[in-house]
């Protein structure tokens, strides 16, 4: 599919984070209320995405090429879940985790000696090079439980500031 030249998605809405009555972010998902819909054109995609990393083309001590940098996309953007596969737990794309990935993907290919997807083609990938893009996503991960607890203990304050007052 992300190979076809003109093929768009669509979707429903999901709003991240609490609705206006402090649901979860996850009932948000489930029970949407918008009844908005977003249209993607992956032709439209595929432009950015080779705008974004041809940035780092004459750094590559390989050929750039902009189809495995969308295989490559899709590929890791499975780590963040969809609608059949949950995240890795310190991915969530609410706090941004799809901007540090790929900024982290971008920062490494240089070093990679090739793209994740495999060299062989075929829906594979190679494992050396994604663990070395986990271990670095692996070492964000202190400061985002941090960050969470931090977001947790505010949300408790609050509460029982509402319910003191």
């Amino acid at each position: 599919v992300t190979q076809e030249p003109h093929f768009c998605l669509l979707r429903e809405v999901v709003k991240f984070g609490g609705g206006e009555k402090g649901q979860p972010s996850r009932e948000v998902m489930e029970n949407p209320t918008d009844d908005g819909f977003l249209l993607l054109h992956v032709g439209l995609l595929r432009e950015y995405l080779d705008q974004e990393f041809r940035t780092v083309a004459d750094a590559l001590p390989f050929p750039y090429d902009c189809e495995r940098i969308v295989d490559d996309f899709v590929l890791l953007s499975m780590l963040v879940g969809n609608d059949f596969l949950p995240p890795l737990p310190t991915l969530d794309i609410a706090e941004g985790a799809l901007n540090t990935l790929f900024s982290t993907y971008r920062d490494l290919l240089p070093s990679l000696g090739g793209y994740v997807s495999g060299d062989a083609g075929g829906g594979t990938f190679d494992a050396g090079r994604l663990e070395r893009i986990l271990a670095v996503m692996g070492q964000l991960e202190q400061q985002v439980l941090e960050e969470r607890a931090k977001d947790v203990e505010f949300m408790e304050q609050k509460k029982a500031r509402g319910q003191n007052g």
